[in-house]
């Protein structure tokens, strides 16, 4: 009478577990990578959302001025005043960028990013309605572990009404 051997062999082991750990190399590599696509995301959100913020409080101020008195017309500065100086964007010593308005000043950047450059051209001739061309470049303040500095420029153009 045969015995009936109950089990598997070393090799039927031995290949369910190489399956086993290429499954497991496989979805570990997978969330890791999933993790850092949602941390360049979350980078990218920040600074998406500092530049449209910057963007439209500086379109509806500059909307609203009278005129332009830097940069003049044809030349570009880092700085844009407006209204002869009621109102005036720069860059602090902090990397942020500010505006000045009738004495106060504020911030209109996060503590999140950083405001690398900014440019200002004045794109209109003399006698026409003021245009500024605003460059910025951003760039995230904080770094995840084995991430280069994420930064992004952005460029819009806004006329005076």
């Amino acid at each position: 009478m045969k015995q009936k051997i109950l089990g598997y062999s070393l090799i039927e082991l031995l290949v369910y577990l190489g399956l086993l750990g290429f499954l497991l190399l496989f979805s570990g590599r997978l969330f890791f990578e999933t993790k850092s696509l949602k941390a360049e995301a979350e980078v990218f959100s920040i600074l998406q959302r500092n530049a449209r913020f910057v963007f439209e409080e500086m379109t509806q101020t500059i909307r609203a001025a009278v005129e332009v008195t830097t940069p003049l017309p044809g030349e570009t500065n880092n700085t844009l005043v407006l209204n002869n100086g009621q109102i005036k964007y720069q860059l602090n010593g902090t990397g942020a960028l500010q505006k000045e308005e009738n004495g106060e000043i504020f911030r209109i950047t996060t503590s999140e990013v950083t405001v690398q450059e900014v440019s200002f051209e004045h794109l209109a001739n003399t006698g026409q309605t003021a245009t500024i061309r605003i460059k910025i470049k951003l760039v995230a303040n904080y770094l995840l572990e084995g991430e280069r500095g994420s930064s992004a420029e952005y460029q819009t153009t806004i006329s005076l009404r």
